[in-house]
């Protein structure tokens, strides 16, 4: 997996790597020395309990660039979050650098697309994220969840991937893909919206 990262401190753009062994960091390109240096490495995300992603994993990043999620396993999201700017002027060097991962389950299997909707407003909101999967009779169903995250002290961080509202509608089968679109940049009022493609 590859997934671009812009950590507000950084004058340029951080690479996310995941690999086939379960390892995952970051890379950021140092000019002097003309090559790449590891930000941030995880020793490992992997869960011997669950049973690999049948539909391939997928690492996404929400809008407003506080959280990224990882999909590896079936029923179970990984939420990574970014570290933001805080009160302590020592925080601002690792503004945008990615925290500890943190797995959420979910009832949704087969998920066979996923990603975060825009914000509708400028405030701050929790992040939306939309699943596209396949229910235990093999229809394909829309879920959207809301990504609720505080920040522990002694026991960790906690996540919630709370229930907003799913499709009820039956949709193709061959509903495959998830495209969000943001709002224009008009003053005419569209809501956000899927689309969905039929490949």
């Amino acid at each position: 997996m590859l997934q671009k990262l812009r950590p507000a401190a950084s004058t340029t753009d951080h690479l996310f790597v995941g690999t086939d062994r379960f390892v995952y960091f970051t890379l950021s390109w140092d000019p002097e020395s003309r090559q790449l240096r590891t930000e941030k490495k995880f020793e490992s995300v992997a869960d011997k309990a669950a049973r690999e992603s049948q539909t391939g994993e997928r690492c996404l990043i929400d809008p407003t660039g506080r959280f990224m999620t990882l999909e590896l396993y079936e029923g179970i999201i990984t939420v990574v979050p970014l570290i933001q700017k805080g009160k302590k002027k020592k925080q601002d060097m690792e503004i945008g650098n990615v925290g500890e991962p943190v797995p959420t389950r979910i009832t949704e299997m087969f998920v066979r697309s996923s990603a975060f909707l825009h914000p509708r407003s400028t405030q701050i909101e929790k992040p939306k994220l939309a699943l596209l999967y396949e229910d235990l009779h093999s229809k394909i169903r829309l879920k959207l969840r809301q990504l609720a995250f505080s920040a522990g002290v002694g026991s960790g961080d906690a996540v919630e991937l709370e229930d907003v509202e799913g499709l009820r509608e039956e949709l193709e089968l061959g509903a495959s893909h998830l495209i969000p679109i943001s709002e224009p940049a008009c003053k005419i009022s569209f809501k956000t919206t899927v689309i969905f493609y039929d490949f």
